[in-house]
């Protein structure tokens, strides 16, 4: 049996509109180079289906946070994930810390896994506790204007 290899990206941070952007430029990316892609959806806001690249399979997990509550939920769903490439968009509420050691779960010798934090002033000025955090635990910081690039780096295989 041959083990097919597996991207595992976690989109996180404050700023919902702009992970609602990067995450819906990641996806448009990964389906122009024909990457099979399943998001998985606990943003604060779901992603409009309309605006999803065809072929994108969504799985919407609410009621609580993918680090906590959810993780029961989200492990066998990245485990069994038929996709080449998963993206995890993340709630404001999830802890960078707790974020990091459920990604360091589902490290595996045929899966990549990375997370991309956004941070913008108001998170600096209002959380510096939280700001702290992503810059801590993220394996990607973007601060704005939040250019896809270092991201898309990192998905082109890079890493």
């Amino acid at each position: 049996m041959t083990l097919t290899a597996t991207t595992l990206l976690a989109v996180g941070g404050v700023p919902v509109q702009a992970k609602l952007a990067l995450t819906l430029t990641l996806l448009h990316h990964l389906h122009a180079t024909g990457r099979a892609t399943l998001l998985i959806d606990n943003g604060d806001m779901p992603l409009p289906l309309e605006q999803l690249p065809p072929l994108v399979r969504r799985v919407r997990l609410t009621g609580g946070c993918v680090c906590c509550t959810l993780a029961g939920r989200l492990i066998p769903l990245v485990a069994a994930a038929p996709a080449a490439t998963v993206l995890l968009l993340v709630s404001a509420r999830a802890e960078p810390a707790l974020l990091a050691h459920l990604l360091g779960t589902l490290q595996h010798p045929c899966r990549r896994v990375a997370s991309v934090a956004l941070l913008d002033a108001a998170t600096r000025t209002r959380h510096p506790h939280l700001a702290e955090q992503y810059q801590l635990y993220a394996d990607l910081l973007l601060e704005p204007p939040y250019a896809p690039e270092p991201v898309l780096a990192w998905l082109g295989g890079g890493g």
